[in-house]
């Protein structure tokens, strides 16, 4: 073995096996160059920007990626300066790390693809893999799935090729997480079980953790929360004997998720609180926007529309410090959700579009499916249904494209709900029946209820009482399943539809009152709002034209706060009639 001057401090400062360094032909090529050409100044370059790339791993974690990027252009430039190739390609794949943080996607996929013609030319295969999989991770991040899955099953192959077992179980990671962003959560649960199953064997704690975690939002996705939480708390049990503080936070987010989908906001925003505190403690930027967003949301689902908006600002604000673009378009997008759900829907148009155009901006395609959808939400509301539509359509299209089966069983299911406000029930039906099949093919129990509360109104609509009643027996076994009260709610409101159109007057009653109680407890305007009308709409039908006009009223003032013009036309179309 070939002996190098200051054996015991490379040692200390580069983790590369003896083995390695024997084998391993770039690392001869660049210690020769360091130390025969440049000397002990070579040397004393060479330390220190291995010392700046391992210092830029901590700042990513704590979301400094301001402070990563200078240190990662430095390291770069004296890997450079030492002609150092493995040591420059391993800056470029570290800086690609930090773009990826602050979401300059075009930047870090030329200098991954920098780092991976770098590796190919040394024949690094273990560098190789590493690159192929942040090329992997660029469209990952844009939406674009498929060509992720490309990048990442090229990474993973080498990996098992070299017997890179911890390499292997990230490839193994990466793939299943596309898998869970296609709704395909068979095969993502199958990925994810052997990259833990590898992380058991090799011992690697924390990178157990993550793969518990990645299985529960798994089953996040298909509606078996009672699963997620067991994964998640497993997940979050592990961190905190290891002293993993980021991902404690990022645990206690995911738990939290559990409770705000069954409408228990009390116990959600005690663990989203949790993790905020975390992340402040150890500084972690980019993670305190996201729990600043986080609580926002919950506060948002409470209808306290002036708190949300409060830590929708406060995110935003630190996402364009730390120049985070996509993280930014979210707060925008959420920003945009508050003035929606009070019914400015200029303000709402204003953040949507922004958010719109940030996304376009970074190549962000599904997060720019999202915005168009809530763009299509606003016009939809203000009874606009043709560019409803349109905007619709254009989600619908980009989700089609990148793959997401779940956004475009969503996009369907909006379209069809647009086409059934209109009154084209054939057009509906065709659209919620491809919405549904794709619903069925996912397994989700969350799209499922959506999808079949939507067949329900349709067939209601169009006086299918037998139908009607098979969907609604769907829907309300579904939302026993996922102890939600908001599935609940709406599952009640389309009972008391359906007994009133079969002459059940009492049992109606019952079920709309019912719906009422739980809507006000939800603080779901637009849910109250509705069945509000619908109920004035069955009390009037039956001649109880005084109790009838109360409701209606009440909805009235629901929708006027709201600026729900659609809704609105139609109460005054009922009260005109009385």
């Amino acid at each position: 073995m070939m002996y190098y001057p200051y054996t015991s401090l490379i040692k200390d400062y580069l983790d590369i096996s003896e083995e390695d360094k024997s084998e391993n032909p770039a690392f001869r090529i660049d210690l020769d160059c360091c130390f025969k050409d440049k000397g002990i100044k070579g040397f004393k370059n060479f330390v220190k920007a291995e010392l700046g790339l391992k210092k830029i791993e901590v700042l990513n974690i704590v979301g400094k990626y301001d402070k990563g990027l200078k240190l990662g252009q430095e390291s770069l430039a004296l890997m450079q300066e030492a002609n150092l190739q493995k040591g420059k390609a391993n800056s470029l794949v570290t800086l690609s790390e930090v773009y990826d943080g602050i979401s300059r996607y075009d930047e870090m996929k030329k200098v991954a693809r920098a780092a991976h013609s770098i590796y190919k030319r040394l024949k690094d295969k273990k560098g190789e893999a590493e690159s192929l999989s942040n090329i992997g991770t660029v469209h990952y991040s844009l939406g674009d799935y498929k060509q992720a899955l490309k990048y990442y099953s090229r990474a993973l192959k080498i990996q098992e090729e070299i017997g890179d077992r911890s390499g292997e179980a990230v490839g193994l990671n990466n793939i299943g997480a596309v898998h869970t962003m296609l709704g395909d959560y068979e095969e993502a649960l199958k990925y994810h079980s052997r990259a833990l199953k590898i992380k058991k064997e090799i011992g690697d704690r924390s990178s157990e953790a993550a793969s518990l975690s990645n299985i529960g939002i798994v089953h996040y996705s298909l509606g078996n929360y009672k699963q997620a939480l067991k994964y998640y708390s497993h997940s979050l049990k592990i961190r905190q004997e290891i002293g993993d503080r980021s991902g404690e936070a990022v645990s206690l987010n995911n738990i939290g998720l559990v409770p705000s989908s069954l409408g228990n906001y009390k116990q959600t925003l005690k663990y989203y609180s949790r993790a905020l505190k975390i992340r402040q403690e150890i500084g972690d930027r980019s993670g305190e926007a996201n729990s600043l967003n986080n609580i926002g949301l919950v506060h948002d689902s409470l209808g306290d529309y002036k708190t949300a908006l409060k830590y929708y600002s406060r995110a935003l604000k630190i996402e364009k410090e730390i120049g985070n673009r996509s993280s930014e378009a979210v707060s925008l997008n959420n920003i945009g959700a508050v003035y929606d759900n009070l019914g400015d829907y200029e303000e709402a148009l204003k953040y949507y579009n922004h958010s719109l155009r940030i996304r376009q901006e970074i190549g962000d395609r599904s997060g720019e499916a999202n915005s168009l959808n809530n763009i299509g939400f606003v016009h939809d509301s203000l009874g606009d249904y043709k560019t409803a539509l349109k905007y619709c359509s254009r989600a619908l299209k980009i989700r089609q494209e990148i793959g997401d089966r779940r956004g475009e069983a969503v996009s369907l299911n909006n379209i069809g709900n647009t086409h059934l406000e209109t009154g084209k029930l054939e057009k509906a039906e065709e659209y919620y029946t491809k919405a549904l099949d794709i619903a069925n093919e996912l397994g989700s129990k969350e799209i499922d209820s959506r999808v079949l509360s939507s067949m329900a109104s349709f067939c209601i609509k169009k006086g299918d009482v037998d139908r009607a009643e098979g969907y609604l027996k769907e829907t309300s076994q579904l939302a026993n399943e996922l102890d939600s009260k908001s599935v609940t709610a709406s599952a009640f409101c389309l009972s008391g539809r359906l007994q009133s159109l079969k002459g059940e007057l009492e049992k109606a009653k019952d079920s709309f009152e019912k719906s009422i109680a739980l809507f006000k407890e939800l603080k779901d305007k637009f849910g109250l709002g509705r069945t509000y009308y619908y109920y004035g709409k069955m009390k009037s039908e039956n001649r109880k034209l005084k109790e009838g006009k109360k409701y209606f009223i009440e909805a009235k003032k629901i929708f006027k706060e709201l600026g729900a013009e659609g809704w609105l036309l139609k109460v005054d179309k009922e009260l005109a009639n009385k």
